[in-house]
């Protein structure tokens, strides 16, 4: 099954909401999703389980919206927020000039390690409880592959 995951709540939490509607049957996803994104869950329910590996496969597609100018020290929107340039800047940044940068150094077959706030696992725990209890967390780099890149709307600071 299809589910949409909302933001604030983890891929387990939509499992455990789900698990009494199935009793005793095994019941998993196909990737865990971060908290605070939303999208397409995959859900399967007894021997299907078993094939869920193969959708970790299949191509997927993100959205990000982001804003310039502003860091957070878990490089996400729980912040807190720390300007890293003023506003004038923004004159000499054009959609083209983000456009080649991100497009042509972040397509094909790249190395990319997750921050430590993200949900990879570190010895079974997710890396962001770590980071979050002020633990270190040190995630090796993985190689992902980004076929396309696409900038749907720039509004300085805004881009998705």
């Amino acid at each position: 099954m299809f589910l949409d995951k909302p933001k604030g709540i983890t891929s387990y939490d939509v499992i455990r909401k789900l698990k009494p509607q199935f009793p005793r049957m095994k019941i998993g996803h196909s990737g865990t999703l971060d908290p605070l994104a939303s999208g397409l869950m995959i859900v399967a329910v007894g021997s299907a389980t078993k094939r869920l590996s193969e959708f970790l496969k299949l191509p997927k597609r993100y959205i990000v919206e982001a804003t310039f100018g502003k860091i957070s020290a878990t490089y996400d929107a729980e912040g807190p927020f720390t300007d890293v340039f003023s506003d004038p800047i923004s004159s000499s940044i054009s959609r083209g000039m983000i456009e080649k940068i991100l497009c042509e150094n972040f397509t094909g077959e790249i190395s990319q390690t997750p921050p430590a706030y993200s949900a990879a696992k570190i010895k079974g725990q997710r890396a962001y409880h770590l980071a979050r209890q002020g633990k270190a967390v040190v995630l090796e780099p993985r190689k992902v592959r980004i076929d396309s890149c696409e900038i749907m709307s720039y509004e300085w600071p805004k881009i998705v």
